[in-house]
Formats: structure tokens, sequence, C-alpha cells
């Protein structure tokens, strides 16, 4: 691999759409799932929790070539309290990776 180059296809924070069925879990092809886990094996190993027409989830771990990206425009098939929840999970911890807290606030010029 050269410099600048990564191993991983998912980071987190991405939707993705099965390829195929998995009915030992009871997951269609074309069921959603929200990218969340990312495990730095040989080869990279994802976890997302993907949800049934039904509504209800489950956690499940792929590899890249059990699932495509979904585009942002397309519609998707996960509750919108799931989709809230994990933006705000990732809206926070970028905020934390750059050392920013919800609570920071810029000091006031008249009190330096």
């Amino acid at each position: 691999m050269r410099v600048g180059e990564s191993r991983f296809v998912y980071w987190g924070d991405e939707i993705v759409r099965l390829l195929q069925d998995h009915p030992h879990i009871d997951l269609k092809a074309g069921d959603h799932g929200y990218v969340w886990g990312v495990y730095d094996l040989d080869p990279p190993l994802y976890e997302a929790d993907f949800y049934r027409s039904d509504g209800s989830g489950i956690a499940m771990m792929f590899v890249p070539s059990q699932v495509e990206l979904v585009g942002d425009t397309e519609p998707v098939r996960i509750p919108q309290d799931v989709l809230d929840f994990w933006l705000a999970y990732y809206k926070s911890h970028a905020l934390k990776s750059e050392g920013i807290s919800r609570s920071h606030t810029a000091p006031s010029p008249d009190t330096e």
C-alpha cells in the first residue's frame, strides 16, 4: 500500500444496501444498514445495523463485497429516530476528536 492510501472502504456513518439474502437472520437483498463498526483486521471487517422491511433491525458484520454504498438522494428504509441517533453520535464524536465539546463557548473579548 502506498503512502496516503487506505485499506478501508467504509469509516462509519455510511448507509449500505445488502446485495444478497441472509435467511438465517431474516435479512433480504436490498435491506439497508447503517455502518458503525470498522475493524482493523486482514481483510477489514465492518459492522452495521440492518433494517428489515418491517422496521426491525439487527447488527451484522460484513465484508465490502456483501454490500453497496447507498447514494445520498436515495430513500432508505431505516427508522428516522435511528438515523437521528447515529448522526448525533458521529457529530459528537467528530467534535471530541477535534478537541471541541458541545458546551464549549468562545471567551468574551471583555473578559481578558
